[in-house]
This record gives C-alpha cells, structure tokens and sequence, in this order.
C-alpha cells in the first residue's frame, strides 16, 4: 500500500519530510513549489493593487491643490471688488441718472434714442463692409442711416457727436460705392452677386434699373481696359475676353425678370421692417425703434423700372459690344506688341479662340463673325511682326560679315590647308571621328574661324525660320470642331473652321516665305554693296566672301526650296574675276613664251618626230606656265574655283594668252634678230655634231611657228570652251596655219596636242574641271 503524502503545513522541520520514501518526498516538493508559485502571484497581484491605489491618491491630492488655488484667486478677486468706496459712487452715479431721466421730455429721448441707432447703424455697416459683407445689407443700413441724420440734423440743438457721426456716414457711402463697383468688374462674381450689387447700387444712389446697366456696361467697360493695360504679359488676353462674353451673357440675364423681381423686393415693404435688419442684433431695433419717427419708420424705396421691349435691350447690348470689343482689339494689339515668342503667340492664340468658340453658341453679341475675323486680325497681325523680327535678325549675319571685312587688316590670313597635311593624322578618330570628319570638312572648304563664326549665327537663324515653319504647317491639324457647341449654326462652324485651319496657317504660311525671301534679297544687296569696295588686290576678302555664299547656298531655308533664283547670282561673277585677276597677278600670260633678245633654237627641237619632222608636245615653258597657274590657284583654295570662276579665268587667258605669241612672232619678222645663235644646249650640240650641216635662218622662223602652232593648239584645249564669235587664239591659229601649213601639218599638230593634253590634264587638274 502507498504511504499517504504527509501535509506539510504539520511538518515541523525539513528532516521530517526526509523520514519517507523518495516517491512521497518528490511530491512533497512538487507540493512546495506549487504553494510557492501561487503565493508568488498573490503578492504580484496585491502589491499592484495597492501601487494603483496610491496613484490615485496622489493624483486626488494634485486635483484638490489645483482647485484650492482657484477658489484662493476667486476670493481674491471677490475681496478686490468689494470695495466700499467704488460702491458708494456707482450708487451715488445711479441715483444722478435716474434724476436726469426724470427730468428729460419724450422729445429728448427720442433724439438720443435716434442718435444712438445712427451710431449703431454706422458702427456696424462698417464692420459688414470689413467683413465683405453683403453690399446690399450696408446699404440698406446706410439709407436707414442718412435717414436718421437728416432728421436729427433739424433738432435746435444738434451735439458735436451728430458731425462727427455725419463724417463717419459720408466715409461710409464712399466705401459701399467702391465694394459694389468692385463687385460689378470682378470676373468671379456670379449672377447673384451681381443683382445683389445692382439693387445695392440703386437704393443707394436713386438710380433706375436703366441706369445699373448703365453704370455696369461702364464697369465692365473700365475694368477691360484695365485689365489689358495691366503688365502680367499676354496672359491678360484670354481674361480680358472671358470677362467681356461673361458681361454679355450676365446682361441677357438681366434684361429678364431677375433684376426686375429683385428691385420690386426692395420696395415691398418699409426698410425697418426688412428681414436682413430685423436680423441685426447689434442695432437694438427692438429697444431703440420705438423712439424713430414715422416718416423713418415708414420709409419704403422706390426705384424707378425701365422696361425695355427686347429688341431695345439687344440694341443696348449689341451698341456696349461693339464699343467694349473695339476697345479689347486695341489694347489687346498694345499688349501683344511686347510678344516675340512664335509658339507662345499661337499657344495664346489656341486658348483664346477656344474660348470665344466654346462660347458664341451661348452669347448674343453686335456679330459673332465680326468677334472671329477681329480675334483672327488682332493674333494674325502680331505673328507677322513676329516673323518680320525673326526674318530680319539674318541682319546679325550681315553686321558679323562687315565687322570680320573691317578688321580685316589686323587679322593674320592663315595659308590654305592641304589635305595631306601630316597634322590631320594625329586628330582623334574615336567615337565616330567627330573631330576628324570637322577638319577634313573645314580643310575641303576652306572653313576658318571666321566662317564659322558666320555661320553658326546663320544656323540659329535657319532653326528658328524652321521652327515657325513647322508650327504653321501644325495649324492645319488643329480640331476645331471639337470646341465648338454641336448647337451652333453649321455654316458658322464651316466658316470658322475654314479660316482657323486653312486661311490662316496659308496667310502665315506666305508671308513667312516673303520676309524671308526679302531679308536674303537684303543680304545679298549688302554684299553687293560690300564687293563694290573690293579690287584685285582683295582676293582674300572675296575668296571669304565666296566662300560664305557657297556656305548659305546649300543650306538655304526650307521654305524657299522652290525657289529657282540663287542666292547672291550677281556677285559670284565678280568676285570670281577678281580671284582670276589675282592668279593672273602672279602669273602673267607673257610667261607662257618667255621674251628673248634673239631668236634661239626652238627647245626640244631634237625630240621632233616624223617625216617631215614636227614637234610632239609644247615648249617647256608652256607647261610650266600652266603648272604654275594651277598652283596659283591652289593657293588661293581649291574649294573656290568652280566651273563659273574656272570659266572666267579662261575668258581672261584667252585674250590675253595671244599676246606672247604676238611678241614671238614680230621678233620672228624682224631682220635684225634672225641671227643664229652660237651657243646652243649641251644636249643640242651633242646632236649638232652628228648633223654638221648648218640651219638656215629662215629654218629657224619655220620651226618656231611650227611650235607655236602646236603650242596654240595646246592652249586651247587648256581652254576649251564656249566662246562667243572668234576669238583672238583662233585668230592667231588661223594666222600660224596660214604661215606654216604648206605640207597639211596642222591637223598632226593638232593631234599631238590634244594627246599632250588628255596625259597631262590630271596634272592641272582644276583647270581640267577635275
């Protein structure tokens, strides 16, 4: 049988619960320490118990301390009032009050009790109007006011108070006159505001309902022309225009029974007995409105009604339209004067036509049509000022082309660039040979700093033509359809968008092409001007010249690519003669046969060919002539000679190439200079020695004319070209022909130089056109 587990509560020590079994002492542990866990949580639990509770006590102390300090302040203060002396003098101010009114007569109490509502009533429509109170109500209070004083203005005996009173009223109309004009020109005030304003206006200046139309078209009137006037930029526009359909569709309104029905609640009943100041407590009408004398009391407004037929009211409205759009297309041209920006202008333009558009469905005005063309003109107008500006700022091209012309002499002209310059190899080649591909361009057409300085101002003029190009060519994909009312008349929306979409952007459209073509016409009479001071000593300034032509020739404005008429045609030619004059500066023409005192052996007489025997190829110094040329011209740029400038320098060698061979040929003629000569080449002398047998004089003159023949045949395929009539080298052809053609050795000759030619035109080649 188990042994029982003892009760440890009876245990009188430790060594007890060790006298049984393990078993038994085990769950006399397990015993022990449930006992201990479960007081542990009792102590837990009573100890936050009373923790709590102290906290509530201590917050009860704080509590009372705090209210103990009050009733302390408050008997204080009670203590401090108790004053027997200030309460001896109010009773003694009471009982002399009581006296004084026994005393007054009914009359003098009226008068004070009107006086006091007079300054009542000014006190508090001065606070409705600092409030932005209803005009309406002060001016109700303000009428009741003027009342009052002009009645208290008749007692015998009136106090300073009623002056100053009179000031204060005077003050106060001045004021409601400014809210409620304020009101009538504020784009944000509603129909409402506006009838609330009106009615205001007419109890306080007498004015019939005719005359608050009046006096609101004349606000409406001012306050557009101010608003335009106004220096917040183009941005005026649109507003100005929405107040002014706003004003036209706020007066249809009150031509109807609104306005009407709102001045005939004025003068339903006597003003004290309104509604709105019955409301006012801060007057004391129910103290003070038993002492205002009956004409006050029973005062109603009377305003006289203006009926008008509707066709007199369209007459009215249509007559303030046309004066207040004029006025609009007046200023709004000053205001959008100061506009240069093309996109803005358009952009201004979309959200303006927008809004008449959105609104002409809704808006009876003195022509729909008339407003459209007038909005049209006035944006219209203003974007071809604006293309005229950006046309004629090509003028900063010209003044940067005169100021490089007049520095000219004190700026270092660098020697023209080869292409097999060493220096273009060492250029960086990486990501895209950028730089690379820019010095070989500049290098190919002669670019300096100089160009590119006049260029770069002709590319931000190029941009900006495209821009407004290409914002024109955008006008025609605008949907108007879209903001006009599906209401509107069909004709009036096929009108309006035929103009919007096509007229428009082809009037822009064409006159952008005219003030571009004529700001290049301008530049190019500039240049005219400009070349008319160059002579042939000037050959830089005209290859710069030239060299900009070309430049603006190929990238002419997009607008003009159909034009067929070139750019600067007239002056090209000039300053081509005047490089060719340069190059024939350096190289004359007497060059090509050098002059000699005697007549020598023809050069190269020993390589002559054939049978009889003839010249193969021209005189050494021919050749040379033309070598020389072609590096003349080089130096000045290859980039300049074109077929025209090319063409010209021929013409000029073709007149001026003959005279060389006329030198030779009278020397030829002339009997004292057909002496042989004695010194002779080694070359020649070598050969002289195998043929001993002696030339004759007249031998000599042959085989000059021979090679002067050849030599002429030569130059003129140089030349080659059309000419007009003969020309002075086929005339001294047909004269060398004429000496020295017995034997038909001229069609040989012709031949051997045209050959001579075809292997040594790559050698001149800007004279070959190559």
């Amino acid at each position: 049988m188990a042994t029982e587990t003892p009760d440890v509560r009876n245990l009188k020590s430790w060594k007890e619960a060790f006298q049984y079994p393990i078993p038994t002492v085990r769950k006399v542990e397990q015993e022990l320490r449930r006992d201990i866990a479960s007081n542990k949580e009792k102590l837990r639990s009573l100890v936050g118990t009373r923790y709590r509770e102290l906290l509530g006590t201590a917050e009860t102390i704080i509590e009372m301390s705090v209210e103990s300090s009050e009733v302390e302040s408050r008997l204080a203060s009670i203590g401090i009032r108790c004053n027997t002396s200030l309460i001896g003098k109010k009773s003694v101010n009471l009982t002399d009050i009581n006296r004084d009114s026994t005393g007054r007569t009914e009359g003098d109490k009226a008068f004070a009790g009107q006086l006091a509502l007079l300054h009542r009533c000014t006190t508090v429509t001065g606070r409705l109007l600092r409030k932005h109170d209803s005009p309406l109500l002060a001016s109700k209070l303000m009428v009741i006011s003027r009342l009052l004083y002009k009645t208290l203005s008749q007692h015998p005996s009136t106090p300073p108070f009623l002056e100053s009173l009179r000031s204060q009223l005077s003050y106060v109309q001045k004021l409601i006159r400014r809210r409620i004009d304020r009101r009538l020109g504020s784009a944000n005030s509603s129909v409402e505001d506006i009838i609330d304003s009106m009615a205001a206006f007419c109890l306080s200046n007498n004015a019939s309902s005719l005359d608050v139309i009046t006096h609101f078209h004349n606000i409406r009137f001012s306050y557009i022309g101010k608003r335009l006037g106004r220096d917040n930029g183009s941005e005026c526009i649109p507003k100005a225009l929405s107040l002014y359909i706003q004003t036209l569709q706020h007066t249809k309104v009150l031509f109807s029974r609104r306005l009407s029905d709102a001045l005939g609640k004025l003068q339903a009943q006597p003003l004290l007995n309104d509604h709105d100041i019955q409301k006012l407590d801060d007057i004391d009408l129910d103290i003070l409105g038993r002492w205002v004398v009956p004409d006050v009391k029973n005062f109603t407004p009377w305003i006289k009604s203006d009926a008008l037929t509707k066709q007199s009211a369209e007459q009215t409205l249509k007559a303030w339209s046309k004066k207040a759009f004029q006025v609009f297309l007046e200023r709004g041209a000053a205001t959008l004067g100061n506009s240069v920006d093309f996109a803005g202008v358009l952009a201004l333009r979309k959200r303006t036509l927008d809004i008449w558009l959105a609104a002409v469905s809704t808006t009876l005005t003195h022509s729909s049509t008339g407003v459209l063309e007038g909005l049209r003109d006035l944006f219209n107008n203003q974007l071809k000022n604006i293309l005229l500006s950006e046309a004629q700022k090509l003028l900063s091209v010209d003044d940067s082309v005169k100021s490089h012309l007049t520095k000219w002499e004190k700026t270092e002209v660098p020697a023209t660039q080869s292409l097999w310059n060493p220096d273009l190899l060492s250029l960086e080649v990486s990501e895209g040979a950028t730089t690379f591909k820019r010095a070989i361009i500049e290098t190919l057409l002669g670019q300096d700093a100089k160009i590119t300085n006049v260029l770069e101002l002709y590319h931000s003029w190029l941009a900006t033509i495209e821009t407004s190009r290409q914002l024109i060519e955008d006008l025609q994909s605008t949907k108007w359809e879209d903001t006009l009312d599906e209401d509107e008349d069909e004709e009036f929306q096929t009108s309006a968008v035929e103009l919007l979409s096509k007229d428009d952007p082809h009037l822009l459209r064409e006159e952008q092409i005219k003030t571009v073509r004529q700001a290049l016409l301008d530049l190019q009479k500039s240049f005219e001007d400009t070349t008319k001071t160059f002579d042939s000593k000037n050959s830089d300034k005209a290859a710069f010249v030239l060299r900009l032509i070309r430049d603006l020739r190929r990238e002419s404005p997009n607008i003009l690519q159909g034009d067929e008429v070139e750019f600067a045609e007239g002056v090209v030619p000039e300053l081509h003669d005047i490089l060719a004059q340069e190059v024939l500066s350096k190289v004359p023409a007497s060059k090509i046969i050098p002059p000699s005192n005697k007549i020598t052996r023809v050069p190269g007489r020993s390589l002559w060919e054939k049978t009889p025997e003839l010249p193969i190829q021209p005189l050494p110094s021919t050749f040379k002539y033309f070598k020389r040329l072609v590096e003349a011209m080089e130096d000045l740029g290859p980039d300049l000679w074109n077929p025209s400038a090319v063409g010209i320098l021929k013409q000029k060698l073709h007149n001026t190439a003959v005279d060389s061979f006329g030198a030779k040929l009278e020397q030829l003629k002339s009997p004292d200079s057909t002496e042989e000569e004695k010194e002779a080449d080694e070359a020649d002398e070598a050969e002289e020695e195998e043929k001993p047998s002696a030339e004759t004089d007249s031998n000599i003159a042959r085989d000059w004319k021979i090679q002067l023949l050849l030599d002429a045949f030569y130059i003129r395929d140089v030349l080659s070209m059309q000419m007009d009539g003969t020309s002075p080298l086929d005339e001294l052809i047909e004269t060398l022909q004429g000496e020295c053609d017995e034997d038909g050795i001229a069609g040989t000759l012709q031949e051997a130089a045209h050959e001579f030619w075809s292997r040594t035109q790559l050698l001149l080649g800007l004279l070959a056109g190559i």
